[in-house]
This record gives C-alpha cells, sequence and structure tokens, in this order.
C-alpha cells in the first residue's frame, strides 16, 4: 500500500472540543475503524484516508490524509457535515483547511 500523498488541517474553535471529538468518532464508529483516547481520535475511511483529531484547551485540530486531492476535498465535506449533525446544528464555525506540504 503507498503511503498518502495529501493532507490538510484545521481548527475547529470549541469550549469543549473532547465532547466533539467524542461525538464525531463515536458518529462514525458504526461504518469506519475508529480510536479514541482521551485527547486524540482517528477515523478511517473506505478510501485508505484518515482523520487525525488532537482535543486541545479551546479547539479541535483535525489533520486529513488522503491520495489525491479530489478525495481530500471530499473529506472536507464529510467531516464538515458530520461536525454540524453531531454539534454545531446551524451555528458552525467556518473552517478553513490548510494544506500539508508533503
Amino acid at each position: 500500500m503507498s503511503a498518502l500523498q495529501v493532507s490538510a488541517t484545521t481548527r475547529v474553535p470549541t469550549d469543549a472540543p473532547a465532547r466533539v471529538m467524542t461525538r464525531l468518532c463515536k458518529h462514525f464508529a458504526h461504518k469506519a475503524p475508529v480510536e479514541l483516547e482521551a485527547a486524540r481520535g482517528r477515523i478511517g475511511f473506505r478510501s485508505g484516508s484518515y482523520a487525525e483529531l488532537h482535543a486541545a484547551d479551546a479547539s479541535l485540530n483535525i489533520q486529513v490524509f488522503a491520495n489525491d486531492e479530489a478525495t481530500l476535498e471530499q473529506l472536507f465535506t464529510v467531516i464538515e457535515r458530520h461536525l454540524k449533525m453531531v454539534e454545531f446544528c446551524e451555528a458552525m464555525p467556518q473552517l478553513v483547511w490548510l494544506r500539508v506540504a508533503a
């Protein structure tokens, strides 16, 4: 299996980053492999892509890894949609995804 080629990060401002991470991981657990610890989580996707989550003091930091830009863009949408469903309802903050150099 080849190494994933592209990645990006975002910061989700929240007063309860561990709670948001836990809800997001539990939401995906029925359809994707998930790892969850106190301040870290990981969600695997069918494409072999994955998201790593880290609960910081006032934010949930997310880094997404994928094989190509198209898949990376799709994962942005998937993660944002599920964050809105599990935590933010209508008050979802605007996320900025920053590409990480390989």
